[in-house]
């Protein structure tokens, strides 16, 4: 049967009649028929306009020919004084309907000549092709009404003739047989060039750059449970939100900085990593009220203040007061911390993305920065399993986390990909499948980097993606000046080119680490250099490096380390 209808797609169909004829045909037709429903065609007639065609059923039968049916349901009447046909339906209205078997024979030569279009005609059939018509009344009890000099017996048939349809079916394409001997049986070879153009299966697989489209539209769009989350903070005051890789974090975090500052509050937004603090100040130029910052970035502004407006050197205060500690992990946070005791630098709501890499020193100037310590909103988000820059921290939030549990940024294929190196609260994959994980192995970073230059040649040239929607993520950092040495060495089909560190425009194809691509995304994302890093050691590395791709993730190392970071298996990571 083609198509395949279910029972509920059969119950929709306009013609509870050819439902009928459908189920009858599928239940006491053998297996050796083949039976096309609703076929339909557009053919050019000899004045040379073109027309429509179909036919209710393609009865195909091996060991004889093609069955043309057209099924009427309702009571029939013919008036032969004006030739006019009528169905009555069940509410007792009568409906004129074309002539069942002028609609029969004229299907049955379109079907005929649409076979003889296709260049396999002449060497599948050896002879005359048996394609006869038929009618049947399923509703009308007895045919014999219908008898007469242009419709003989056995091509029309009524209720009594459903119960015995093979029976039916097989007298009418006797029929229409007769005793010619130059009739070709149809064949197998037939009835496959039957379904070639009247059922054709077309599987064209969409360009990449067509099929990131269409998922963005998904990505784009906040979850339910996103939705009423938004609506949950306009009422608290400090809120902690956690999540997974892909669950929307930062999508909320700078939704809501954008929601505060439009409501007059003076608005800062802060994360840890300097690239993210670029790109989402660059989704909010122009938005007055909000200022978007790293975290040491904010650090260093202000103490640059304080220099300007005092003379005061903080930073270098900072070093003397603390010899020997890290320059960004307790120098930048204390000079932040005595730069608001001498200027009035202040927010009316601060909202903090990436919080799981704010280490404690840092939460004391960010409670300062805000106007009322005690009642001014403070927003954290913050990924539990992420930690790859090794900092431990207790927000200044009294309350349990908000837990989002569903990931909408990568397809399903990436989702379970990146969610075995995961441990934190369950995460819902998304309902997007996507395309398989793909894989470039070679022995040498320097054969791995060719692999990489013709893989992405070929997104770009048969794909038609744009080089600024592919990303190249080093997962050692130690090998970031080797990696790039060697992808800028290779060409890229113009106008694209390689581009370091920093997110160019559409024609620039970044290469990164991870660390510095953490919390950005791109539609495809290749990870390398891998090589030799454990699971178990490297989790958070892995976690995030994988969980960057939206769409299409690559990975690209030796055969033993790209089977092991792909190897399924069950985590047992996850918290209870």
């Amino acid at each position: 049967m083609f198509p395949q209808l279910s029972e509920e797609q059969l119950s929709e169909l306009p013609s509870k009649a050819e439902a009928t004829v459908y189920r009858l045909c599928k239940r006491l037709l053998g297996d050796d028929y083949t039976v096309l429903h609703s076929v339909e065609w557009i053919v050019k007639v000899p004045s040379g306009r073109v027309r429509d065609g179909e036919a209710d059923f393609l009865i195909c039968s091996p060991t004889s020919g093609i069955l043309v049916l057209e099924v009427k349901g309702g009571g029939i009447r013919h008036d032969a004084a004006t030739d006019t046909w009528y169905s009555t339906d069940g509410d007792g209205v009568e409906h004129d309907i074309a002539d069942p078997f002028r609609q029969a024979r004229n299907a049955k030569y379109a079907v005929l000549g649409k076979l003889k279009e296709h260049p396999r005609w002449t060497s599948t059939i050896n002879g005359k092709l048996l394609v006869g018509h038929a009618v049947l009344f399923p509703n009308v009890p007895d045919a014999r009404h219908f008898h007469g000099p242009d419709v003989p017996a056995q091509i029309v048939g009524g209720n009594a003739d459903l119960s015995r349809l093979s029976d039916w079916v097989a007298s009418a394409l006797r029929f229409w047989m007769g005793s010619d001997p130059s009739i070709a049986l149809l064949g197998a070879p037939g009835v496959k060039l039957v379904k070639d153009v009247f059922a054709k299966s077309v599987n064209v697989r969409p360009l990449l750059s067509d099929r990131f489209a269409s998922d963005e539209e998904t990505h784009i769009r906040l979850t339910n449970q996103q939705a009423r989350l938004l609506g949950l903070l306009a009422g608290r005051r400090r809120v902690a939100v956690c999540g997974g890789a892909g669950t929307g974090k930062t999508l909320l975090a700078l939704e809501k900085a954008r929601r505060l500052a439009g409501e007059g509050f003076r608005t800062l937004l802060v994360c840890f990593n300097r690239p993210l603090a670029n790109h989402l100040g660059q989704q909010v130029v122009g938005l007055k009220g909000l200022a978007v910052r790293s975290f040491h970035q904010l650090c260093a502004e202000v103490a640059a203040s304080v220099k300007r407006s005092t003379g005061r050197d903080l930073l270098q205060e900072a070093a003397a007061a603390y010899p020997g500690h890290d320059v960004y992990d307790v120098h930048f946070p204390f000079a932040l911390a005595s730069s608001l005791e001498l200027i009035a630098e202040r927010y009316d709501a601060i909202v903090v993305d990436e919080g799981q890499d704010f280490r404690e020193e840092y939460w004391l100037p960010v409670e300062m920065m805000l106007a009322d310590e005690e009642q001014s909103p403070l927003y954290i988000f913050f990924d539990q399993n992420q930690a790859i820059y090794s900092r431990a921290s207790t927000f200044p939030v009294r309350d349990a986390p908000y837990v989002l549990t569903v990931n909408c940024r990568n397809t399903r294929v990436i989702h379970d990909t990146t969610y075995q190196f995961f441990r934190g609260d369950k995460t819902d994959g998304p309902e997007l499948q996507g395309v398989p994980v793909e894989t470039l192995c070679a022995p040498s970073r320097p054969a791995q980097a060719v692999k990489i230059q013709q893989y992405v040649t070929k997104l770009l040239t048969a794909e038609h993606l744009q080089a600024g929607d592919i990303v190249v993520l080093i997962a050692n950092g130690e090998h970031r000046q080797e990696c790039c040495e060697l992808l800028t060495a290779l060409p890229l089909p113009r106008p694209a080119k390689w581009h370091e560190e920093s997110p160019g425009d559409s024609a620039h194809l970044l290469i990164d680490t991870v660390a510095r691509f953490k919390g950005l995304e791109a539609p495809a994302t290749i990870l390398w250099a891998f090589d030799g890093l454990t699971r178990e050691q490297h989790l958070e590395l892995l976690y995030v490096g994988t969980s960057r791709a939206k769409s299409l993730l690559c990975v690209a190392g030796d055969s033993a380390s790209c089977d092991d970071l792909l190897r399924p298996r069950a985590s047992p990571l996850s918290a209870p």
